[in-house]
């Protein structure tokens, strides 16, 4: 009787023992995936910091060449009135 409960016993160990190297490589897998993923997403935050960084320069120029042309029609509209006074 001894001997068939010893037997039962390793045989859930070993039972045991090849399911838990199942979940712990699957589990490594997962972690593996995941920090592939979590790397992606730290560059595509990366990204889109430098997106953001391009698009506020172009919208200061922006705003510059708008300031710069805004001024150029008020000495137009100031040689205008000039032009029309004299």
């Amino acid at each position: 009787m001894q001997t068939q409960i010893e037997k039962e016993i390793m045989r859930f160990m070993e039972s045991f023992s090849k399911e838990y190297e199942e979940k712990e490589e699957a589990l490594n897998v997962s972690l593996e995936e995941f920090f592939e993923l979590l790397d992606r997403v730290l560059e595509n935050q990366k990204n889109m910091e430098k997106n953001y960084s391009t698009i506020t320069e172009s919208y200061e120029i922006i705003l510059k060449n708008f300031e710069s042309l805004d001024e150029r029609v008020k000495i137009i509209e100031q040689t205008h009135k000039e032009l029309l006074t004299s």
